[in-house]
């Protein structure tokens, strides 16, 4: 399992640097003992088996209790350090850990424990020593960018496959040098981490949480870094692309979140050159993490870019044109919700929501989610589609789009290059949208908002009509 293949990397370079936070840096013998040492006094508390949150705010604290919780066979919880005090709330409601894994940063004032700080002492016992594949080991949240957050309860064997498919399909000395991009309370934290440290490699992390959301300074940080793999959404890659030359160590760049479009690789190819790879991932996050996978080529650059063939032990379906998956590696459901796990899932099939169809080479072309569909004045309008005609735009660099409430209009908004005038893009928009797709308002702003993952966040721009 997982730790298991941490452990094994750890032995053989004590020494050697694992993770670099605005802390400090941390060695693989470090870290190795001290969650060993959680470990087992997790165990010792009789955990095993039971939520136990993570509510810690450095990186090597994360990432020491990620390992420990998994080692003890608990389930881990992850929540967000940055995030809203009543998104706390609510999703310790919800989950109802039975301990929580804090450090002396944890910004947790206000919120009610369920039983109070994990002391740092206490009784201790060794962990189990083999854990079952299908045991549950995660609860993570759904963005809610499709509804209500859910917390869906997610399998161990699904971590460790998705990690040692990606450490051997880039190689360990593109993963050499990680960044830890995502917030911890997102799954694709995961990866951020566990892929550089079962690599042998060093997962980073920025100094705030802020600089993400700052191209310029994420990408000085990266080229800083050294970075070798980043992986990220393709909104916020393409705010990083005027900037990315300067990043000579870059090897790959894993897209995944967003649909990748033909512009997108063009602008790539232009800054970064042929020698990094790209890819474009996708995994809902009731699939626990990757379950298809597609490296970008020049033919990408004129169609629509797949999300390509399932990775090994895993099935995929089209079911009435909705994208099925198949594996035993997938999520156990939707935490305490059987009826919805129920309508999802199919036994080891979950029914993904998205829409897709087979292309002659053999990968997947990805046709959108029905709830991204609206209709206006009687016509189907596909939102996905609209932005891709206004990112298509001359000097358009993102787009976001966005029903009017009440479901007759749609509501534009833009990035602009520099020197770009609104009123010649509002010009070359209508020469482009069908009467359906027209925009009663098309708004230009400095950035699109996003959420704590990087996806755009279209929920921030809805406004009443």
């Amino acid at each position: 399992m997982i730790t298991e293949r941490f452990h094994t990397v750890a032995s053989g370079r004590p020494g050697a640097v694992a993770l670099r936070t605005p802390a400090g840096d941390t060695t693989y013998g470090e870290l190795s003992a001290r969650a060993r040492t959680l470990a087992r006094r997790l165990a010792g508390r009789g955990l095993t088996g039971a939520r136990i949150a993570i509510a810690a705010s450095d990186h090597a604290s994360i990432v020491t209790a990620l390992l420990a919780i998994l080692e003890a066979g608990g389930i881990v919880v992850p929540l967000d350090p940055h995030a809203a005090p009543e998104r706390w709330a609510a999703q310790v409601a919800k989950v109802r850990p039975a301990a929580f894994v804090v450090d002396a940063g944890s910004p947790i004032d206000g919120i009610e424990l369920a039983s109070g700080r994990l002391a740092s002492a206490g009784p201790e016992a060794d962990p189990p020593r083999t854990l079952d594949p299908d045991a549950p080991c995660s609860i993570y949240f759904t963005s809610g960018s499709t509804g209500a957050p859910r917390a869906i309860l997610g399998r161990l064997s699904g971590i460790d496959h998705h990690i040692g498919w990606e450490v051997e399909l880039l190689g360990r000395a593109t993963c050499a040098r990680g960044a830890i991009i995502h917030a911890p309370s997102y799954d694709a934290y995961l990866p951020d981490v566990l892929v550089p440290l079962c690599a042998g490699g060093v997962a980073c992390a920025p100094a705030a949480r802020e600089l993400v959301l700052d191209p310029a300074a994420l990408c000085a940080w990266l080229a800083e870094e050294s970075i070798t793999l980043l992986h990220c959404t393709p909104s916020l890659f393409r705010t990083l692309l005027p900037a990315a030359r300067a990043l000579p160590a870059l090897r790959a760049v894993l897209l995944a979140g967003e649909i990748v479009r033909p512009a997108d690789v063009i602008a790539a190819r232009d800054v970064l050159g042929a020698g990094v790879r790209l890819f474009n991932l996708y995994g809902p996050t009731e699939a626990t993490l990757v379950k298809l996978h597609h490296e970008i080529t020049e033919a990408d650059t004129t169609r629509p870019v797949p999300i390509g063939v399932p990775m090994p032990g895993v099935t995929v379906e089209l079911v009435d044109g909705q994208i099925a998956i198949s594996s035993p590696y997938g999520a156990h459901g939707y935490l305490d919700e059987p009826a919805l796990t129920a309508e999802k899932w199919r036994g080891p099939q979950y029914l993904t929501g998205d829409y897709g169809a087979w292309n002659s080479d053999g990968t997947l072309a990805f046709h959108g989610r029905r709830d991204r569909q609206v209709k206006i004045f009687g016509a189907r309008v596909d939102l996905d589609e609209v932005e891709a005609l206004l990112c298509a735009c001359d000097g358009i660099v993102e787009a976001a789009v966005v029903p009017a409430d009440d479901h007759v209009a749609l509501l534009g908004y833009v990035v602009l290059a520099p020197q770009t005038a609104i009123s010649d893009v509002r010009r070359a928009v209508v020469a482009r949208l069908t009467p359906a797709m027209r925009l009663a308002r098309l708004t230009p702003l400095p950035a699109l908002p996003r959420t704590s993952s990087g996806k755009i966040d279209r929920r921030a721009l809805e406004v009443p009509s």
